[in-house]
């Protein structure tokens, strides 16, 4: 018998082997992807860039009224400046 003849059943076997491992490891990676742990952090992370951003559009609210407040004090003709000469 020749070395191929002899080596076909171990390349078969070790391609079976293979396409195995890498099922299992796929089958792995999926379950630690989904799993809680994983997405509670997400999660977590998440919270916190809402929570950042509603931070911020809060002292964007509270700038804007300024400014508007700042508007009408300008737009009426007998307001107080509060100390301060009006700009024209």
């Amino acid at each position: 018998m020749t070395l191929t003849v002899l080596l076909i059943p171990f390349i078969g076997f070790g391609f079976i082997m293979c396409v195995l491992f890498l099922f299992i490891v796929g089958i792995v990676a999926l379950v630690r992807s989904l799993s809680p742990r994983h997405s509670g952090t997400d999660a977590t992370d998440e919270a916190r860039m809402i929570q950042e951003i509603h931070q911020g559009l809060r002292g964007l609210e509270e700038r804007t009224e300024a400014l508007e407040t700042i508007l009408l004090e300008k737009e009426r003709p007998n307001a107080p400046s509060g100390g301060r000469e009006a700009v024209r």
